[in-house]
C-alpha cells in the first residue's frame, strides 16, 4: 500500500444499546458542513457554538467519510465540521454512544454547544458517550474541530 500523505477521514454512527437487548444504530455519514480555519481562529471566536458557526460566509459541504484533500489540496491546519441531525424519541432514556471510525490527527467534539471530549490520534476508533447531551426527538448540533500536520507534530508548534 502506498500512501502519499496524511488525510482526514470522518466515519461516524450513533447508536444505544441496552444490556440483553438489540441494538439501534443511525449513520451520521453523508452531507456536512466545514469551514477551513486557516488563520486557526474559529476556537477563540467561538465556531463551535451552531450560531456563530452559522454566521461564517466560508462555510462548504463535504461528503463524510471522506478527505478533505478532495476539497482543499495539500492543506494542513485546522477545519471545523458540523452536522444536524435527529435521534428517534424512544431513544430517550438509553445509553447512546458517538462512535468514530478515524479522525486523523487532533478532534475536539461539541454537541448542541456542550463539550463532548477531544482525541488524539490519527487511525484508530474513538467514542463519546452522550446521552445526558442529545436531544431525543429534536435537532441535535454535532460540530468537530479538527486539526491535521504532517510535521512537525502538533506538539512541537508552540
Amino acid at each position: 500500500m502506498l500512501i502519499r500523505k496524511p488525510v482526514l477521514f470522518l466515519l461516524l454512527s450513533l447508536g444505544y444499546c441496552l444490556p440483553s437487548l438489540s441494538q439501534s444504530e443511525l449513520s451520521l455519514d453523508g452531507q456536512w458542513d466545514i469551514i477551513f480555519d486557516e488563520k486557526n481562529e474559529g476556537r477563540e471566536a467561538e465556531w463551535m457554538k451552531a450560531d456563530l458557526f452559522e454566521q461564517q460566509a466560508n462555510q462548504q459541504k463535504i461528503e463524510v467519510p471522506a478527505a478533505w484533500e478532495r476539497f482543499k489540496e495539500d492543506y494542513e491546519g485546522v477545519a471545523f465540521y458540523r452536522k444536524i441531525f435527529e435521534v428517534p424519541q424512544d431513544w430517550e432514556g438509553k445509553i447512546i454512544r458517538l462512535q468514530f471510525g478515524a479522525v486523523n490527527y487532533l478532534t475536539e467534539v461539541w454537541l448542541n454547544d456542550e463539550v463532548v471530549g477531544f482525541n488524539e490520534g490519527g487511525f484508530t476508533p474513538f467514542e463519546f458517550r452522550i446521552d445526558e447531551m442529545i436531544k431525543a426527538g429534536e435537532s441535535n448540533v454535532l460540530t468537530l474541530r479538527c486539526l491535521l500536520y504532517t510535521s512537525p507534530s502538533p506538539r512541537d508548534r508552540g
